[in-house]
């Protein structure tokens, strides 16, 4: 499958959701998790493509199957193998996500510069973030068995990666629901 849309890439991760079965597919106000993604990231002016774990499709986005399936790094290594360049990359679990939080990611990104937003105790959001990423380093990390965050944390200190406040950003954007405890809470 070819991703044809190059600008304003967004990569909106699907995994097998163990710790809360169907996660994508429930209800907020009548519209599922991941639809109401879908929808927040295309306000913000980006194409969605949908990179899941298991076998999926959606009726006006592109669907790719992640061909590694070892986390979100897997994820992002099967999307740039595609459509190598910068992109938007959020959880497909982020009912919230805010239009203009994604826009505010967009507009502090440079060519060659990562932005991801990071908590005041030091936690990275690594699946709200604006990536440029070198291909060739999401394959030596992947290789070596370490996650995404890995990837951050080296760009942190090689400057390809830049963090910004996550309440700058927009804290509701950031929520997402890794397990029943969080839908709980949701509701």
């Amino acid at each position: 499958m070819t991703v044809h849309f190059r600008e304003r890439a967004a990569v909106v991760l699907v995994g097998h959701a163990t710790r809360l079965p169907g996660k994508f597919d429930r209800e907020i106000e009548g519209v599922p998790v991941l639809e109401r993604a879908l929808r927040a990231v295309g306000r913000a002016g980006f194409r969605p493509t949908i990179v899941a774990t298991t076998p999926r499709t959606h009726p006006t986005v592109e669907v790719l199957l992640d061909r590694y399936d070892r986390g979100p790094l897997g994820g992002v290594r099967t999307f740039l193998e595609v459509a190598p360049g910068p992109f938007l990359l959020v959880g497909g679990d982020m009912p919230y996500l805010d239009a203009d939080a994604l826009r505010r990611l967009a507009d502090l990104h440079r060519p060659g510069l990562s932005i991801v937003p990071r908590w005041q105790g030091g936690e990275l959001e690594v699946l709200h973030a604006m990536y440029d990423l070198r291909p060739a380093d999401v394959v030596r990390t992947w290789v070596a068995g370490r996650p995404l965050r890995d990837l951050v944390r080296a760009g942190i200190q090689d400057g390809s990666v830049r963090t910004v406040p996550a309440e700058d950003i927009g804290t509701r954007s950031l929520t997402d629901l890794d397990t029943v405890a969080d839908w709980e809470r949701l509701a």
